[in-house]
């Protein structure tokens, strides 16, 4: 499955938003191609996996109100209050889907958010490439929060999501849209990589506010070490993962990862 990845670069009304900004990045989309409205009101129903950011600033950082957690083994309650953010003029998101599936031109439009409306123009369009080579070791950055599904359990029953990113829990579902059957997937990416412990201060919980609730999610950064040659398999699995995200509900703007090699 070859992935297409693009940047989005645009200009926006400049407004406040109480919500995962993401939900702005689908509505562009739908005014983008027919295909996307299609995808996201439910109608195409074949398969096809798009991932999305939230709308991201000039250094790149996801735009959407957060609590982070900043300490590793504390325990930090649900925030209470409802943070305002502000979006900025010039912001840009990042698209994902199989390669040729959906079109993107540099457009104007509206669009309705949270009942009002706000006027777009997207200024640049270009392709992002995402090749990984073999490493001793790679890095990790997530942009905005992830939501890692249990290898072993159903995606609706009680107590699915792990927060504790091994690599089996990080790249499974990856390797599953790729054909690899779930007790391959976790030896080969346990196998293959071993967490860094400086992960243990470098990743961490965020609170999210979506939808009006705050939800948690994994954030932060970790350093992957691997144990010899790297497997043709695994490294299909990170590029993939590079394009499209990892995790669950990637279409709706989670599991933004960004994956280096670290000497």
């Amino acid at each position: 499955m070859e992935c297409s990845r693009f940047r989005v670069e645009l200009k926006i009304d400049q407004i406040e938003t109480k919500d995962y900004t993401a939900e702005i990045v689908i509505e562009i989309l739908k005014e983008l191609d027919k295909r996307f409205a299609e995808y996201y009101n439910g109608i195409m129903n074949n398969g096809v996996k798009v991932h999305i950011t939230p709308l991201l600033d000039e250094q790149g950082r996801a735009i959407y109100p957060r609590v982070p957690v900043k300490c590793s083994f504390c325990k930090v309650e649900k925030p209470k209050e409802v943070r305002v953010i502000k979006i900025p003029r010039r912001v840009w998101f990042e698209v994902a889907f199989p390669k040729g599936f959906f079109n993107l031109n540099p457009i104007e439009g509206n669009i309705n958010y949270n009942g009002t409306e706000i006027h777009f123009e997207i200024v640049e369009i270009r392709r992002v490439e995402v090749q990984l080579e073999p490493s001793e070791a790679y890095s990790a950055l997530f942009r905005g929060p992830a939501l890692l599904p249990d290898p072993y359990s159903k995606d609706n029953e009680p107590l699915n999501l792990r927060f504790l990113p091994l690599p089996s829990i990080l790249f499974f579902r990856n390797a599953i849209e790729l054909g690899l059957d779930r007790d391959t997937a976790v030896y080969l990416l346990n196998r293959t990589f071993v967490e860094d412990h400086s992960s243990l201060h470098s990743l961490g919980k965020v609170w999210y506010f979506y939808k009006g609730r705050w939800l948690p999610g994994v954030s932060g950064s970790m350093l992957m070490r691997t144990r010899g040659k790297i497997d043709e398999r695994v490294l299909k699995i990170i590029n993939y993962a590079s394009c499209m995200g990892v995790g669950i509900k990637r279409e709706l703007g989670f599991g933004d990862i960004l994956i280096g090699p670290s000497n």
